[in-house]
Formats: structure tokens, sequence, C-alpha cells
């Protein structure tokens, strides 16, 4: 078989793709436990679209991917130990708790990079949302649909 640029193409495509995917498949099953992180995070919030948007990432980034694999796995290793279940199964006290730990954790370790990256995530995407709009009282943009009538010459002012 003769390797041309074609076929090397095709076949670092694939294991790109290959990379990825697992990582993006292992999240999936972690989903419950990242609405129950965001919902630590935020009380409150929509925390299923948020674990969404957040999973949609994950196919762009592979390194942001493997901090919250890594990260959920930590959380959900330390609730079994802790209080024989799930991260997403625990009581608000019982999550705050496991987060203050990884907060006191060494501070380029694991849990700790995970816990201000899905923080500093957490937060952007809900207050970048219209929800998190409405609970701070911002109405949105003041020029949505920015200048319509641009092509027009100035107005004359009013009297």
């Amino acid at each position: 078989m003769t390797i041309t640029r074609r076929l090397l193409l095709k076949l670092s495509l694939i294991s790109g793709v290959a990379a990825i995917l697992p990582i993006h498949l292992l999240l999936r099953s972690y989903q419950a436990n990242l609405e129950a992180l965001i919902d630590t995070l935020i009380p409150d919030a929509d925390n299923s679209s948020a674990a969404e948007q957040l999973l949609k990432q994950f196919l762009q980034d592979y390194k942001q991917a493997r901090i919250y694999q890594q990260g959920l796995a930590w959380l959900d290793r330390q609730a079994k130990t802790t209080f024989n279940d799930s991260f997403n199964l625990l009581s608000r006290e019982q999550r705050d708790l496991l987060l203050t730990q990884a907060d006191q954790t060494t501070r380029g370790s694991i849990p700790y990079r995970f816990l201000y990256r899905a923080r500093k995530d957490a937060l952007e995407m809900f207050y970048g949302s219209s929800q998190g709009w409405d609970v701070v009282g911002y109405y949105g943009p003041p020029q949505p649909l920015g200048y319509p009538d641009h092509h027009l010459p100035p107005k004359q002012p009013q009297p």
C-alpha cells in the first residue's frame, strides 16, 4: 500500500476524532455529577442546559475535557469514599464539603485546577445567559438589533 498525502490526512483525522470521542463519551457518563456540581456552585440555575453547553465545548477543547474528566472522577471517588454515594446523590452540604476539600488541595493538583476551572466556566455561562441577566436585573444590550437605519442620513434634531 502506497502512503499518499490523502491517506495520511484521513488517518490523522480519524486518530484525532478517536482521541476526543472517548473523552466526550466518558464525560457523558458524568453528566449527572456535572449538573450537581453546577447546582452547588450556582443554586437554582438551569443546570442541564449549562452541562450540555460544557459537553459541547469539550468536543473542541480536549485539554479542558481532560481536566473535567479527571476532576469529576475525583469528586465521585471522594463522594463514594466519604459518604458511600455518588456525588450527584449527595446533599448540598455534603457536596459543599467535598468542594472545600478540593479547594484545600495543593495549588496545582487536579482537584484544585478542576474546581477553579469549573467555577469560572459555570459563572461565565450563567451570567452570560438571559437567565443570569434576569437575576442581576440586566435586560440585555441596549441595541440588540444594532443600528437598523445606519444607511439613512442623520435625522434632523427635533426643536
